[in-house]
């Protein structure tokens, strides 16, 4: 087995000029856990980021440290080293250091039915749901790889197809891309936060209704505790068939109204189709994971996408 182990870039790193000077203020505690209970300060938030990186780091170090004393043969890379052409053959196992974010956007990258990844949440900052190893279990985790015993369930993802019509030399043709695979969910909406946006919605082939809202959620399993989640959505298990979506701020048609507000859609069966009526919108993959322009006319139709086999060590 060949591991391939993926850290990220600590905002602290990214942007130094931001967080250095401000995290160095002497007024500040030493104790890390006398930060969390400061006033929202520049400089306490700075402190809390500094906090998070030598966390990151001592955990990277130390997880370096157990695989170099193991028998595993192991690649260390940063986040940044991977894109789309990078080749993940040799690799058995893909192991994120960082946060849920990390590993999001790495899984990005594993497109066949037979990836695995774990994350280990390299700091008490990060956000950890997906990632389920800390510090503390480094060397357990090690161990269970070199014995063959790390769990992995396989988790449904979700794609988009975006299909628009193009004029060519007095010829219209349609042309359609396929997104990444992800997670967590996507969004759908106006390019401006504070933008209006304007679509027509069709759940399971019911036709279309048309609405303006401030977007909607379309979550696979695993985003179900994410962002649609804050927004009224049911909480999932992560190997539940179906996914959901979620309609935020619906003005129009009435609320009372409206076919289509939320709900389950099996997706190996039925469909999510959504045709643009914004001059500018985007389709947000993960968060800012991903991102992709929409056009007016667009049509987006989601789609179940390949099974990511996800590491849960505990």
């Amino acid at each position: 087995m060949i591991v391939l182990l993926v850290s990220k870039k600590s905002h602290f790193v990214s942007f130094p000029e931001r967080y250095q000077e401000a995290s160095s203020e002497r007024s500040l505690p030493e104790n890390p856990k006398l930060l969390a209970s400061l006033p929202c300060t520049i400089a306490a938030h700075a402190r809390r980021v500094q906090d998070a990186h030598l966390e990151h780091i001592q955990t990277v170090e130390k997880t370096l440290k157990y695989f170099s004393e193991s028998n595993i043969a192991y690649r260390h890379i940063s986040r940044e080293e991977i894109d789309d052409n990078f080749d993940f053959t040799p690799y058995e196992l893909v192991i994120t250091l960082g946060g849920d974010g990390t590993l999001l956007t790495v899984s990005h990258f594993l497109r066949t039915p037979q990836s695995k990844i774990l994350g280990i949440k390299s700091s008490s900052y990060s956000k950890g749901f997906l990632c389920t190893v800390v510090e503390s279990e480094l060397a357990d985790l090690v161990s269970a790889i070199r014995k063959n015993l790390i769990p992995f369930v396989p988790v449904n993802r979700l794609v988009a197809e975006i299909t628009s019509e193009v004029t060519s030399d007095q010829t219209q043709y349609s042309a359609s891309k396929i997104t990444v695979p992800v997670l967590n969910e996507f969004l759908f909406a106006h390019s401006s936060p504070a933008g209006t946006s304007r679509y027509q919605l069709a759940i399971n082939g019911q036709g279309y209704e048309e609405q303006k809202s401030s977007g909607i959620w379309i979550a696979a399993p695993a985003g179900s505790t994410a962002a649609i989640l804050s927004a009224g959505g049911e909480k999932m298990s992560l190997t539940d068939k179906d996914y959901q979506y979620w309609v935020r701020e619906l003005c129009s048609p009435d609320p009372d109204l409206a076919r289509y507000k939320n709900g389950r859609v099996d997706l190996s069966s039925n469909a999510i189709s959504i045709k643009s009526l914004c001059e500018e919108a985007i389709l947000a993959a993960d968060g800012h994971h991903g991102f992709y322009p929409i056009n007016f006319g667009d049509t987006i139709t989601f789609k179940p996408g390949p099974i990511l086999h996800l590491g849960r060590f505990a």
